[in-house]
């Protein structure tokens, strides 16, 4: 009955003209891991806040708003080229979320960075990223693109791994 109602409704929608739907978005996924020979409060401690992505990613980054590693904490990074605001965190992550348009050819750009235990003394940073590629081009196209993607946030994650590794138990 239920399924019947719907074809009637979406029929009937189409008559008045609504639109139809766009063509499914091409959701990129990148998830990257590296294990860290330091507890996971201390890598967190030496890479967890919000600006410290400019160290790793070798950008210029400032607090704009908010509390650094609060929700609704927004950074700025490369001199206003991209602007993220932080939408969840737990003690030992943060997700964030940049607004539609920042970057050309993107939307719906959400980022997670977190370190997960694995003993007292070994941990693993997590980084994960779901965006919607709406550049130009065919998969071909945004395959290069998340590819870029991957490898930059890969080194990132190489430059965390030594910097938490490099920092003295607290």
């Amino acid at each position: 009955m239920m399924k019947a109602y719907a074809l009637a409704m979406a029929a009937g929608l189409m008559a008045w003209g609504a639109p139809a739907m766009a063509e499914t978005p091409a959701y990129q996924t990148i998830h990257l891991e590296q294990e860290v020979a330091r507890p996971a409060a201390q890598v967190w401690a030496r890479i967890g806040k919000f600006c410290d992505i400019g160290e790793w990613l070798h950008a210029p980054c400032r607090l704009v708003a908010g509390k650094d590693g609060e929700v609704g904490a927004v950074r700025d990074l490369n001199n206003g080229r991209v602007i993220e605001v932080i939408v969840g965190r737990t003690d030992l992550s943060y997700t964030y979320a940049m607004p539609d348009g920042m970057v050309e050819g993107q939307s719906f750009y959400h980022g997670n960075l977190a370190v997960v235990p694995l003993s007292k003394s070994t941990s693993r940073i997590v980084y994960s990223i779901l965006y919607v590629d709406k550049g130009a081009g065919d998969e071909a196209g945004r395959n290069e693109r998340r590819e870029k993607r991957v490898q930059r946030f890969g080194e990132a994650l190489k430059t965390m791994k030594a910097l938490s590794e490099a920092s003295r138990d607290k």
